[in-house]
Parts: structure tokens; C-alpha cells; sequence
């Protein structure tokens, strides 16, 4: 285990970009970081990442610029190294856990699956949003998904 942490997001919608491009501004418990991604494919996306120093000093920042509050949200994760890939386990409120493999190349993460027994070319091509819209969870902007304090508990003792 590489990884075990809760993690607090704010996605913003962009003014250009297209479906499925946002910026992002996250909190793991130890850094801050503002992502904006882009999908290239139905695989991947493209990244541009800086960190910052503060959680709400950034998330205000891009509410004064204007930007649009798509949503907050929580979720922890796990994350495991396997070989060239990290394979992290989502748990977002309201939804069944989720894997990810992130890896340099295609080769990787074929190679990453097949060690854990999944057939890469099984694999859900949208991103965390249509997973969340599949399983019916609000989507309107400036919602708030986030961890019961229970949950919270629970979610931090199951993985320390």
C-alpha cells in the first residue's frame, strides 16, 4: 500500500474546453493541489498540475475569477504500486467502490490488469462524473457529495 487518504475536491466548470474538461482543486490531508484535466480519449486525459498552499484560499480564488462551482466532494483512497502502475481504489458516498490504473503506457496497464485478473478491455470509459450520474448522484452545480462524520470514522480506522 502506497497510499490510505481522504481526500476533499472542489471541481469547477471551464469556460472553454469542452464535455469532460474541469479544473480541480484538491486536499489529501498532506498537499493542495489545482489539476485541470481535459479528456484526450476515451482512456485518458490530459493533466496540467500545479500545487498550491491552500485548500480554501484556491477554491476562492476560482469562485471570485468567476468560474462555476461544479461541485464538492469527498473520497478516500487506496493506492497500490504494481510494477509500472498505481492502482487506486475510489470510495466515493453513495456508490460502490471504484479501480483505477494509472500507468506510463497502454502496455502497463494491460499489463497491470492481467496480473489482477481483469480483462482491460472491460473497462468503464467515462470518468468519476458518469459513474456518479449511472448510480443517480446529484450532478446540478454547486452540489456537495460528501462522507457521513460515521463514515468518516469508519472510512479512516478501516485503512491506518
Amino acid at each position: 500500500q502506497t497510499e490510505a487518504a481522504l481526500f476533499r475536491e472542489a471541481l469547477f466548470i471551464t469556460p472553454q474546453g469542452g464535455e469532460g474538461s474541469y479544473l480541480r482543486v484538491r486536499h489529501d490531508g498532506r498537499r493542495v493541489t489545482v489539476t485541470h484535466k481535459a479528456p484526450v480519449n476515451t482512456l485518458s486525459r490530459m493533466e496540467t498540475e500545479f500545487g498550491a498552499d491552500d485548500f480554501e484560499a484556491a477554491v476562492a480564488l476560482f469562485h471570485r475569477a468567476g468560474l462555476p462551482l461544479l461541485m464538492h466532494r469527498e473520497k478516500h483512497r487506496t493506492s497500490y504500486r504494481l510494477g509500472d502502475a498505481v492502482v487506486s481504489i475510489d470510495q466515493y458516498p453513495g456508490i460502490p467502490a471504484l479501480a483505477e490504473v494509472e500507468a506510463p503506457d497502454a502496455a502497463a496497464v494491460a499489463a497491470a490488469c492481467e496480473r489482477l485478473g481483469l480483462d482491460a478491455g472491460r473497462h468503464f470509459a467515462g470518468g468519476v462524473l458518469e459513474v456518479m450520474a449511472h448510480y443517480g448522484l446529484p450532478q446540478q452545480t454547486g452540489c456537495t457529495l460528501a462522507f457521513t462524520p460515521a463514515e468518516r470514522t469508519r472510512l479512516q480506522a478501516e485503512h491506518h
